[in-house]
Parts: structure tokens; C-alpha cells; sequence
């Protein structure tokens, strides 16, 4: 798109109608009517054409189809480097619509030699079409363009009116412009050094976990930055762990039912058996042999029922015949030699069941040990598992390291840098005599100023993201503490003619990291400060509760809304969006929830509304004798 915009420029300031404009050995009514109509032909043949101004070889425009006829642009930055070639403006405000546009300069030569510079203005609707089509991008994904100054250049899938207001001081895009500074660039954009797109894992500047990568456009010194949400592109490896861990839990459970299951089917005939037997050991004939499968043991039992209905009719019978014994006595001899070779016989069937037995009982030693192996499987399944986790907690680990050792050395790579230019440019500024001069020296001081603030404060907010991060705690009265901080803030409050009352009780004794605890004040008191009004009042009291104190800030401000009460804790977020001060990195209160929140407490804000003033509240822990903790990493 931009190659076309760029095209068009250059073709229409050869056209003649252009050169003839600015050719001074013609009529100038007549050159002047001659190029406006072309002006209105070009602008009426290309839609995407916003405006056309024709400069003459001094930066004066001559013919334009706005009203900036006669206008001095001799020191634009539009008109210096068109002289030199076709040059590429970056996106800006239109000054009469407000609309994104974009401007593009080309030189206009009669008889080769310079004479002017043709600016034409183009509609950015092409190249916003280009950057917000969602095709393939899934339910998160965009891609957008940030400038050098880390603002966003291209409409936004999230945010309404994003262009040329939305920071964008993320990972992706600062290492964009850092790589593109270390490791230089040729004329088609890539890197001198194998050193583009790496995909990273970072928080976007909604405040969202993301996966991103980045491409840099050296001819326009743009970042392109692709990102998609960190869960909607993590999601197919979540659900492949989860499907893991479910047909192993579900393996598991059906080898414990089929082993429960075969023990109980092999048990239970042989119990029931022993039982029936021990019954008819005791002397009781009358049941029958519970057992009925059809196996071995099935035999066996019936064996046993058999014989026990033999034993119950010989005993009858002997019964009958005691009265007649001596009558019959050679006839009982006789049934009795024939119960003898009954009973023969039954010793061998019992011989018989006897084997049956053992091998019943090899079978049982043989099923037992194919339990045994199925335990082991189960075993060395579970140690594995173990190993995993054990691994990824481990990978874990490292990662937390990493990101410390990184946020670490981001801080001593951005803030060294500036320390010079701090020391510097006050003295600049006041060795300046020129006016202009000693103003953009006193800006430079002033951004330079806030660049080092949100960097001190990102970084610190950074380290109190890290788990590894812990507190001093120590013994601390509260009072003695604010105290210090007042005395300390005092000449900012006399500034602002802000009183101060502070009404907390001398014998609150807390445990605290005394470092932080002053940073929170200063950061409470501080914001409360800047948002009150000339005369206002700052309030601080607390109350114990328990294990716990509850310390409130109260001021006479500017008060909240109820939106602003929700996201006044969220990064880089400002109560009131109308103030442009450098003072204010938009950080203060997120590290105030962090502090907080590591010493184990919680911090919220009230607000009766707009122009009534807000309260803030944090609870601290009360003092414990026995209270150890470790020192915080700096």
C-alpha cells in the first residue's frame, strides 16, 4: 500500500501541470489555474488521496485544495526531506478532520534542477483494512503498528480510538526497536544478525498474558507486532495433558476393579467350601454344600454333599439296628465289611479331591503372581508420573530464575543510560541563552525525568511479581514510621498547601519491612497529594483488628467513579486521564497492592464520587514475637 502511495506521488510531481506551477518563467495566473484543476482532477480520480499541496523551491505552498495558500513550510519536516527524494511522513491527526492520515513528499525538477516539492496527504483506511482483518487469527489474535515513540499507529481489535493515544510499552515491542538498534538492519528490512520474530511469552498492553512476535519496517522505523492470548493458543497442549491424565486415572481404576474382581471370584468358592466342611466336622449333617460352579472345586463340593448324605443314612440306619444287634449280628458284620469298602472307596475319591485340591491351589499361587506383576506395572507407572512432575517442577524453577535474572538486567540496561543524560541536560539548560533552545532542553529533562521513574517503577513492580521476592519483617511502630515520612514529604505538602492529620495511636506495633512500608506511604500519600486541591486535607488513621491493622488514607480530592474504582490498581492506569503530568508513571498504586499484599494483607479504595474525595485501606499484620522472614532480593 505504502509502495502505491509512494508511486502516485512521484508520478503525479513529474506531471507538468506540477512543474509548470512552480516554473517562474511562466504566467503565475496561469500556471496557478492550471495546477489547481489538476489538483481537483487527481483528488477526484483517487479516492484515497486526502490532500494535495504544491511548495515552491523556498517551502512556500502555492497551490493547495485546503486553505494554507501562502503558508511558510520551509522548515516542515514534509518540505526538507522531499527536497533530498520521495520521503515517507509518519501517520498523524489530521488538522481539520482528526482522522489518522498519512503524507508523502517528492521533489519537483524543471530542466534538472530543483524547483519545488509536490506533498500529497493519503486516506490510512487501505493500510488499517490490511492490519485489522481477524482472518486466521482466532478469537484473540491482531496485528498492529507502533512508532518509535512505543504509540500505537493502527486501530486496536480491543480498545476504541486507539490510534495515536494507546502506549504500547510491552516486551514485543521494545525488544522490536532494541533489535533493531543492536543488530542493524539492510535496505529490505532484514537483520544484518539472525536475530527477528523470536515468539515470546509476555503481558500486552491490556494486561494480558499473550504469546507475540514482532517485524521491523526499517524505511518507516515502525514496529509490526502479531500477538494471539497466551490460553487460546496453549489450549490444544492443556487438553492433551488433561486427556493424559484422565486414561491413566481411568487404567488405573479398572485394573484395581479386574483385580478385586478375579481375587473374589477364586476366594469365594474355596471359603464357602472350608466352611461346609468345618460344618460337617462339627457333626452337622443337615445343609447342603453351598458351592456350585462348575469346576474342580464344583466336583469336589459335590463329593462332599454326596457323602455327607451317606454318612446322615448309615447313621440312621445303625440307629435302627443297635435293638436288634445281637439278632442281626452276623448280617451288620457283613454291611459292615461292605461300609468298609464304601469307605475304601471314599478314601480314594478323597485322595482324588486332594489333588484337585493342590492343583487348585497351584492355580491360586499362579494367579497371585500375575496380581504381583500387575502391582509392579502399577509401581513403575506411578514413579514415572512422579519423575514428570518432578521434571516440571524443576523447568518451573528455572523459568522463575530466569525472569528474575532478566528483570534484573533490564533494569541495568534501561536506567544506566539515562543516569548521564540526567546529569546532563540540567546543565545544558541552564548554559542555554536561546529561548527555544532552553525550552527543549527543559522538555528533554522532563521526559528523560519520566522515563527513569516508570522504569524504576516497572522494574520494582516487576520484582514484587517474583515469587522469590521476601520481606525484612521486622518490629515496626507505626507511627514513628509515617512520622518519618511526613517530615520527609513535608516541603511537598507546604507546596501544595495539602494539611496532613494524622491520627494513629503511638502503641501500634506491626510487623513490617520498614523500606517497603515507607514506599507505600510515600505512594499513598503522594497520589492522595497530587489529586487534592490547594488547601485540601490528608487524613491518616488505624484500628486494630485482631491479628491485623487497618490503615486508612482519606483525602478531599478529586474523588472516583465507579469504573475508575475498579481498575485504579490495574498497571499504568490513571484516575484522570486529562492530566499529561510527568510525575505520574501510572505504577505507584499497582506496587502499593503488591507491598501489601506480600506482607499478607489486602488494599482497596472507596468513593462516595466525583468531587467528594477518596479513602484507600490496607491491613498490615500485627507483631508476633516468634514472626521470622527472610531479607528481600535486591
Amino acid at each position: 500500500v505504502l509502495t502505491a502511495y509512494t508511486q502516485t506521488t512521484e508520478l503525479l510531481s513529474t506531471g507538468n501541470p506540477y512543474r509548470d506551477a512552480v516554473n517562474t518563467s511562466m504566467n503565475y495566473t496561469q500556471r496557478i489555474n492550471q495546477v489547481n484543476r489538476r489538483i481537483n482532477t487527481a483528488m477526484e480520480s483517487n479516492q484515497i488521496i486526502y490532500r494535495i499541496r504544491v511548495l515552491d523551491k523556498n517551502g512556500i505552498v502555492i497551490a493547495s485544495n485546503g486553505n494554507d495558500t501562502g503558508l511558510d513550510e520551509s522548515t516542515h519536516e514534509m518540505f526538507l526531506q522531499g527536497k533530498e527524494g520521495t520521503y515517507i511522513g509518519g501517520i498523524h491527526s489530521s488538522e481539520y478532520t482528526g482522522d489518522p492520515v498519512i503524507s508523502i513528499s517528492s521533489p519537483i525538477q524543471v530542466n534538472n534542477n530543483f524547483s519545488g516539492v509536490l506533498v500529497i496527504t493519503f486516506h490510512t483506511g487501505e493500510i488499517f483494512d490490511l492490519l485489522t482483518d481477524t482472518t486466521g487469527l482466532g478469537e484473540t489474535g491482531e496485528t498492529y503498528i507502533v512508532n518509535e515513540s512505543n504509540v500505537m499507529i493502527s486501530p486496536s481489535r480491543f480498545i476504541n480510538n486507539s490510534i495515536l493515544t494507546q502506549r504500547v510499552d510491552t516486551v514485543n515491542a521494545l525488544n522490536c526497536f532494541k533489535h533493531a538498534l543492536e543488530y542493524g538492519y539492510m535496505e529490505d528490512g532484514e537483520y544484518k544478525e539472525e536475530k527477528h520474530g523470536e515468539v515470546l511469552s509476555f503481558v500486552d498492553y491490556r494486561g494480558v498474558n499473550v504469546l507475540g512476535t514482532h517485524e521491523y519496517i526499517p524505511k518507516m522505523h515502525w514496529a509490526l507486532l502479531a500477538e494471539i492470548d497466551e490460553v487460546e493458543a496453549l489450549k490444544p497442549i492443556y487438553a492433551l495433558e488433561n486427556m493424559t491424565l484422565y486414561i491413566l486415572l481411568t487404567l488405573f481404576v479398572i485394573s484395581l476393579i479386574t483385580a478385586f474382581y478375579i481375587s473374589k471370584l477364586i476366594t469365594k468358592p474355596v471359603i464357602d467350601l472350608k466352611q461346609d466342611v468345618d460344618r460337617i466336622n462339627a457333626g452337622k449333617l443337615d445343609g447342603k454344600i453351598r458351592t456350585i460352579s462348575n469346576d474342580e472345586i464344583g466336583d469336589l463340593a459335590l463329593s462332599f454333599s454326596q457323602m455327607t448324605k451317606r454318612l446322615k443314612n448309615s447313621i440312621e440306619l445303625i440307629n435302627k439296628q443297635k435293638a436288634d444287634l445281637e439278632i442281626k449280628v452276623n448280617e451288620r458284620t457283613r454291611e459292615l465289611e461292605q461300609s468298609k469298602e464304601i469307605l475304601k472307596n471314599k478314601n480314594e475319591k478323597l485322595e482324588k479331591n486332594k489333588l484337585a485340591m493342590l492343583h487348585l491351589t497351584r492355580e491360586l499361587n499362579e494367579k497371585n503372581k500375575e496380581l504381583q506383576k500387575t502391582h509392579r506395572i502399577l509401581e513403575r507407572i506411578n514413579n514415572e508420573l512422579e519423575q514428570k512432575v518432578e521434571e516440571r517442577t524443576a523447568e518451573i524453577e528455572q523459568l522463575l530464575k530466569q525472569k528474575d535474572e532478566f528483570i534484573g538486567q533490564l533494569g541495568h540496561d534501561l536506567k544506566n543510560p539515562l543516569g548521564p543524560l540526567l546529569n546532563l541536560l540540567p546543565v545544558l539548560e541552564k548554559k542555554e541563552t536561546d529561548p527555544k533552545s532552553k525550552e527543549i532542553f527543559r522538555v528533554l529533562n522532563r521526559n528523560v525525568r519520566h522515563m527513569k521513574n516508570l522504569v524504576t517503577n516497572t522494574i520494582s513492580l516487576g520484582r514484587l511479581n517474583s515469587p522469590n521476592v521476601k520481606l525484612n519483617m521486622e518490629e515496626t511502630n507505626l507511627l514513628e514510621e509515617l512520622n518519618n515520612v511526613i517530615e520527609r514529604n513535608n516541603v511537598l505538602y507546604k507546596k501544595n498547601n495539602i494539611a496532613i492529620e494524622n491520627k494513629i495511636d503511638k502503641n501500634i506495633i506491626i510487623s513490617a519491612d520498614k523500606l517497603k512500608l515507607s514506599e507505600l506511604f510515600d505512594n499513598l500519600i503522594g497520589n492522595s497529594a497530587k489529586y487534592s486541591p490547594d488547601g485540601g486535607t490528608i487524613t491518616i488513621d488505624a484500628k486494630q483488628d485482631k491479628d491485623s491493622v487497618i490503615i486508612s488514607v482519606k483525602d478531599t480530592g478529586i474523588g472516583m467513579t465507579p469504573e475508575q474504582l475498579d481498575k485504579v490498581f490495574n498497571e499504568f492506569y490513571k484516575a484522570d486521564p486529562s492530566r499529561h503530568d510527568f510525575d505520574s508513571s501510572g505504577l505507584g498504586l499497582p506496587i502499593c497492592k503488591k507491598i501489601v499484599e506480600k506482607h499478607g494483607g489486602r488494599i482497596w479504595v472507596e468513593s462516595e464520587g466525583l468531587g467528594k474525595g477518596s479513602t484507600f485501606y490496607f491491613t498490615l499484620p500485627v507483631h508476633q514475637e516468634n514472626n521470622v522472614d527472610g531479607k528481600m532480593d535486591d
